[in-house]
Protein backbone atom coordinates (compact mmCIF):
# COMPACT_ATOMS: atom_id res chain seq x y z
CA UNK A 1 0.00 0.00 0.00
CA UNK A 2 1.28 3.16 -0.59
CA UNK A 3 0.55 6.66 0.85
CA UNK A 4 0.15 8.60 -1.80
CA UNK A 5 -3.69 9.80 -3.12
CA UNK A 6 -4.67 7.53 -6.35
CA UNK A 7 -3.69 9.50 -10.04
CA UNK A 8 -6.58 10.74 -11.52
CA UNK A 9 -7.69 9.95 -14.78
CA UNK A 10 -8.00 12.16 -18.12
CA UNK A 11 -6.43 15.27 -18.71
CA UNK A 12 -6.84 18.92 -17.79
CA UNK A 13 -8.75 19.33 -21.47
CA UNK A 14 -11.25 16.90 -20.54
CA UNK A 15 -11.87 18.18 -17.40
CA UNK A 16 -12.66 21.42 -18.86
CA UNK A 17 -14.62 20.38 -21.41
CA UNK A 18 -16.91 18.86 -18.48
CA UNK A 19 -17.07 21.90 -16.80
CA UNK A 20 -18.21 23.63 -19.87
CA UNK A 21 -21.01 21.43 -20.72
CA UNK A 22 -21.83 21.32 -17.02
CA UNK A 23 -22.44 25.43 -17.67
CA UNK A 24 -24.09 25.01 -20.84
CA UNK A 25 -26.05 22.61 -19.31
CA UNK A 26 -26.75 24.55 -16.23
CA UNK A 27 -27.80 27.85 -18.24
CA UNK A 28 -30.04 25.88 -20.42
CA UNK A 29 -32.11 24.81 -16.87
CA UNK A 30 -32.01 28.60 -15.74
CA UNK A 31 -33.11 29.91 -18.86
CA UNK A 32 -36.04 26.93 -19.39
CA UNK A 33 -36.79 28.03 -15.61
CA UNK A 34 -37.17 31.78 -16.51
CA UNK A 35 -39.21 30.50 -19.31
CA UNK A 36 -41.80 29.08 -17.12
CA UNK A 37 -41.72 31.93 -14.29
CA UNK A 38 -42.17 34.73 -16.67
CA UNK A 39 -45.41 32.32 -18.65
CA UNK A 40 -47.10 32.02 -15.23
CA UNK A 41 -46.70 35.18 -14.28
CA UNK A 42 -48.02 36.53 -17.62
CA UNK A 43 -50.74 34.03 -17.92
CA UNK A 44 -51.96 35.35 -14.52
CA UNK A 45 -52.04 38.67 -15.61
CA UNK A 46 -53.97 37.79 -18.48
CA UNK A 47 -56.42 36.10 -16.00
CA UNK A 48 -56.77 38.96 -14.19
CA UNK A 49 -56.79 41.53 -17.42
CA UNK A 50 -60.09 39.55 -18.93
CA UNK A 51 -61.43 39.06 -15.41
CA UNK A 52 -61.33 42.84 -15.44
CA UNK A 53 -62.79 43.53 -18.51
CA UNK A 54 -65.25 41.00 -18.27
CA UNK A 55 -66.49 43.02 -15.18
CA UNK A 56 -66.13 46.43 -16.61
CA UNK A 57 -68.85 45.74 -19.82
CA UNK A 58 -71.26 44.02 -17.18
CA UNK A 59 -70.80 47.12 -15.38
CA UNK A 60 -71.48 49.12 -18.50
CA UNK A 61 -74.17 47.66 -19.43
CA UNK A 62 -75.86 47.83 -16.33
CA UNK A 63 -75.64 51.47 -16.49
CA UNK A 64 -76.96 51.83 -20.22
Amino acid sequence: MSNYPAERGGSSVSSLGKRVVAWIIVAAVVVIALKIVVGAVLGVITFVAVLAAIVAVIWALRHL
